[in-house]
C-alpha cells in the first residue's frame, strides 16, 4: 500500500482564489457535496480542488461532475464553492409533468457550523498513512486482510463559527469534543465504558444506524472509543485528547521519517492506539463516522462540524 506524502492533500492557492473571484454557475444538483449530508463542507471544497487537479479520482466526489462529462470544469468548481458559502438549496427532481406542487412545508436542517474534519484515515502500525483502496459514493473505503493492526486518525481545522476544535477524545461528563463511533461492534462490544487495561480490557458497542444524539447509550459509546485515542506528548503519560501537528507529538510519519498533519490547515490531531484483538473489526463492511465539536468558550454550548465517514471493508479469511 502507498504512503500519502506531504502534498496529497495540498492545492495551490491561486486556484482557490480564481474560483472564488468567478462569477457563480446554476448547479443541476447540489456540486460539492461528496457524502450526500445536503451542504458542502470546508474539507469538501478541498477534495472539489484535488479532483480537479487530478490528486484525487472523479470517484471520491461524484457530485461534482453536474453535467456528467467525467471531468471536473472551472464552473462545476464554482458551484461547489457557491454551495459552501450559500447552502445547496432545493435540489431539481424529475416529475411526470411541469405542474407538480409540492405538500406541505418544508425545513431546512441547520448547518454544521463546527470545526472540518479536513482528513479522515487509517495508518499503518509503523504510523504510515494508507491510501483508500476506493470511493463509495465519496465516502473513502480501506480493504484490509484483517480487523486490526492499523490505526485510526483524524485531523481537524477550524469551521465556519472559527472556533478551534476541541481537545478531549473522552469526557467523564458528558460527550467528549471528539466523537467517533461505528456501526458494527468492534471486539467483544463490552458496554464498559472505557475498558482499555488488561487482564478485563473490552471491545466497543455498535452505534446503528450511526447517530450523534446524546442518549446515554450513545454518550458511553462515544467516550468508549475516544477513550483508545490518546496525544503523544513524549513529556507526560498518554491522556486521552488529541495532538498538535508538531513532530514531537502527531502521529502520521511521512516519507522522509518527519511527522505531522496531512491536511495543512489542520490544527488537531487524533490518533488511535493499535487497533488490536481486544477492538478488531469484523469480516464486512464497518461504517466509521466522526465529527467534532468546538473548543468551549464561556457559556456558549460548543457547536460539531460535519459527520465525516470511512469504511473500513474487512475481507474473509482464505479457506482452509
Amino acid at each position: 500500500m502507498i504512503g500519502v506524502t506531504h502534498t496529497t492533500y495540498r492545492f495551490p492557492g491561486l486556484v482557490l482564489l480564481v474560483v472564488l473571484l468567478l462569477p457563480p454557475a446554476a448547479p443541476a444538483q447540489c456540486a460539492g457535496d461528496c457524502n450526500g449530508d445536503g451542504s458542502v463542507a470546508i474539507n469538501e471544497l478541498i477534495t472539489a480542488v484535488n479532483v480537479a487537479l487530478g490528486v484525487l479520482p472523479l470517484s471520491s466526489c461524484q457530485s461534482l461532475d453536474t453535467n456528467q462529462d467525467g471531468e471536473v470544469g472551472i464552473n462545476e468548481l464554482i458551484a461547489a464553492v457557491n454551495n459552501a458559502l450559500d447552502g445547496c438549496g432545493p435540489l431539481a427532481t424529475p416529475t411526470a409533468t411541469a405542474t407538480a406542487t409540492m405538500a406541505g412545508p418544508t425545513s431546512t436542517p441547520e448547518p454544521a457550523v463546527g470545526p472540518a474534519i479536513l482528513y479522515f484515515g487509517i495508518t499503518t502500525p509503523d504510523d504510515r498513512a494508507i491510501e483508500p483502496t476506493t470511493f463509495e459514493d465519496g465516502i473513502p473505503v480501506f480493504v484490509l486482510p484483517q480487523g486490526r493492526a492499523f490505526h485510526i486518525v483524524a485531523e481537524a481545522g477550524r469551521g465556519v463559527s472559527d472556533i478551534p476544535p476541541g481537545i478531549d477524545t473522552f469526557s467523564d461528563s458528558g460527550p467528549p469534543s471528539f466523537q467517533i463511533q461505528a456501526d458494527h461492534p468492534l471486539g467483544n462490544a463490552s458496554t464498559a465504558v472505557c475498558d482499555v487495561e488488561e487482564p478485563n480490557a473490552g471491545g466497543v458497542p455498535a452505534v446503528s444506524p450511526p447517530s450523534f444524539d446524546y442518549t446515554g447509550e450513545i454518550v458511553d459509546t462515544l467516550n468508549d472509543l475516544g477513550c483508545r485515542f490518546q496525544n503523544g506528548d513524549p513529556t507526560s503519560p498518554p491522556v486521552t485528547s488529541g495532538r498538535a501537528c508538531t513532530p514531537g507529538t502527531a502521529c502520521i510519519r511521512f516519507e522522509d521519517g518527519d511527522f505531522g498533519c496531512i491536511s495543512p490547515m489542520a490544527s488537531r490531531q487524533y490518533c488511535s492506539t493499535d487497533i488490536s484483538v481486544v477492538e478488531e473489526f469484523p469480516v464486512g463492511d464497518t461504517v466509521v463516522s466522526a465529527r467534532v465539536l468546538e473548543t468551549r468558550v464561556s457559556d456558549r454550548v460548543p457547536m460539531p462540524g460535519p459527520v465525516e465517514r470511512i469504511i473500513i471493508r474487512v475481507q474473509p479469511p482464505f479457506p482452509g
